[in-house]
């Protein structure tokens, strides 16, 4: 039955012309039937007028018949219910002691509304109660949830004026920036985009300095589509902030994670639009913030020719400050980490959509620079690991075998990569990838750190998480990931690439790379200790599979340096192991 609803609103929704069309040929022909059986032959213009009036009448009505279902769920069934709303709306609430009432009613009545229909007349009552904050968290639900409009035509304006100039009536005394707001939500929700925009600047003259007001503003306008001038909204609320900063003498952060990236804490609306970044460095931001600049212009050229727009995105960073530290702003995006859902929700479209976007960003981003020497890579990494583990008070001693194995064996698993073409290096694991709650994957975090071997990128995107079981099953989905990222890098052509096969044997080697490397960049912190020890097993796993899988193809010194390799991680996990979290 729900199926057969809401097949039943799409059609509304869709040829709503036709349906009036039908509703007004049906008024006339009534009408015209009347004529005839109780005056016989009139006058031509008397039976004009009366098939005119039934023709305007049948549009009209048909029409405000077929709008209820861009409010109610179920406008035949609940129809009693909604004679009650359009009653309580007709008498609405002119004061604030007038608002319990028509909660109480409001939440009775909530099953027969449209979601955002609901949020918005709760929304309305809140900011008549004078409860700023609780209403533009709802109008923010509201704006998040709005979807192309169903009808922009002539009979809907004039219905949606007619109702403006009723509510005005009824709330002379109402301050003229709720009014506003409350106009320009309504508008927008009917995708009357041109009047939204009206209100929504007449709001914002009202309360110009309102931080709350503006980010509204802003969200506002991302909903409707207007990105460019979104962006120059984000930066005034960026102003705002740091006049409100600067005024206070401080602004409190809350750290994200365990990188040297935070959100602002000062309000429930505030703490979910920025999100800072935090350095010594000023160049390794600016340099980020040009880099992020630079991928919106390419990808997003791509992203708007192939209309993926609900597929991908690329994070926006605002500008660079300072206070105290250097810090990169940029804006929040709603979701969390691609390596979080995924380990969740085991949601293998979600990391297949990461690796075509990664695809994406290797053959399109611009590269300068050369590949680094991974050799002296490695050893550089070995020594941090050692300095990290001194500065932690436990001795080198212990890891020192392990170190010195992986050290003498590294050399065949470079050289197997060591002709791969450079690309930009995105640093692809799966927290540099945010998903939406509507499934939407934005890249993040592109910070400027020269050339890597696709290998190497997309080693970090597979293999650092509980992605795959280490057996026969996870061999085949991972070699999946690896095909649909070696076909989309096909089909860009701008980068050559090895065939299929190499490239997964290629990719095997890095993994056994990438192991050192991010066992190193990780220690420091605690919170990395699970992700750590599952890359330990995958990149063990590797190189299990290159000393079965490819033993007719290497020849037997590259067979021995694997296994070299194999026992240099599988002493390093038996310790780690042994490490209590």
């Amino acid at each position: 039955m729900g199926g057969d609803i809401s097949r039943g609103r799409r059609f509304l929704k869709n040829n709503k012309g036709v349906v009036t069309l039908a509703g007004a040929v049906v008024g006339g022909a009534l009408m015209g039937a009347l004529e005839l059986d109780s005056f016989a032959i009139e006058s031509i213009q008397t039976n004009a007028f009366v098939l005119g009036y039934g023709t305007l009448a049948g549009a009209g009505i048909t029409r405000s018949l077929v709008s209820l279902a861009s409010y109610f769920r179920h406008p035949v069934k609940d129809f009693p219910k909604i004679v009650r709303v359009g009653l309580a709306g007709f008498f609405g609430p002119s004061k604030a002691a007038d608002v319990p009432r028509h909660r109480r009613l409001e939440a009775k009545l909530k099953d027969i509304y449209i979601e955002g229909e609901y949020l918005k007349s709760v929304a309305e009552l809140d900011l008549l109660e004078g409860k700023i904050e609780s209403a533009f968290d709802k109008y923010e639900e509201v704006i998040a949830i709005m979807q192309e409009p169903f009808d922009t035509g002539i009979f809907h304006r004039a219905g949606l004026s007619l109702a403006e100039s009723v509510h005005r009536m009824q709330h002379r005394k109402e301050e003229p920036y709720k009014l506003a707001i409350q106009f320009a939500l309504r508008w927008q929700y009917d995708g009357f985009y041109d009047n939204a925009m009206r209100y929504w600047q007449e709001a914002l003259g009202h309360l110009p300095k309102d931080i709350d007001m503006n980010i509204l503003y802003g969200r506002a306008l991302e909903s409707m589509g207007k990105k460019d001038i979104a962006m120059d909204q984000w930066k005034r609320v960026l102003k705002l902030v740091r006049a409100e900063a600067k005024e206070r003498g401080d602004i409190s952060l809350e750290q994200i994670g365990d990188a040297e990236v935070y959100k602002l804490n000062e309000s429930d609306v505030l703490e979910n639009v920025f999100v800072i970044k935090v350095s010594d460095d000023r160049q390794l931001l600016e340099d980020e913030l040009r880099t992020t600049h630079e991928a919106h212009e390419v990808l997003g050229s791509w992203i708007a020719s192939e209309g993926i727009y609900d597929n991908f995105a690329i994070a926006r960073s605002i500008s660079t400050t300072k206070n105290g530290k250097y810090s990169l702003v940029s804006l929040y995006e709603r979701g969390r980490t691609l390596l979080e859902h995924v380990e969740d929700t085991k949601d293998m479209c979600a990391l297949e959509s990461a690796v075509r976007f990664l695809a994406a960003i290797h053959s399109m981003m611009r590269n300068d620079a050369e590949p680094r020497e991974e050799r002296l890579h490695f050893r550089q990494r070995l020594d941090e690991a050692k300095a990290m583990l001194a500065a932690e008070g436990r001795p080198s001693g212990d890891y020192d075998p392990a170190f010195s194995m992986l050290l003498d064996a590294c050399k065949t698993p470079i050289d197997a990569i060591w002709d791969s073409p450079a690309v930009f290096d995105k640093d692809a694991h799966g927290k540099n990838w945010n998903i939406s709650p509507e499934g939407r994957i934005t890249a993040i975090d592109f910070q400027l750190k020269g050339a890597v071997r696709p290998e190497d990128d997309l080693s970090k995107l597979l293999e650092i998480g509980c992605y795959f079981k280490n057996d026969a099953v996870g061999d085949l989905a991972r070699e999946s990931m690896i095909e649909v990222y070696h076909g989309q890098m096909s089909s860009f052509g701008s980068v050559p690439i090895p065939p299929v096969d190499e490239f997964k044997f290629r990719k095997l080697n890095a993994d056994l790379i990438r192991t050192v490397s991010y066992f190193c960049a990780s220690y420091e912190s605690t919170l990395n200790r699970k992700i750590r020890r599952a890359y330990l097993r995958n990149a063990l796993h590797s190189a299990n599979r290159l000393q079965d899988e490819y033993v007719g193809t290497i020849d037997s010194t590259d067979v021995k340096q694997y296994s070299l390799f194999r026992r240099g991680i599988e002493s390093l996990l038996e310790i780690e192991e042994g490490v209590r979290t």
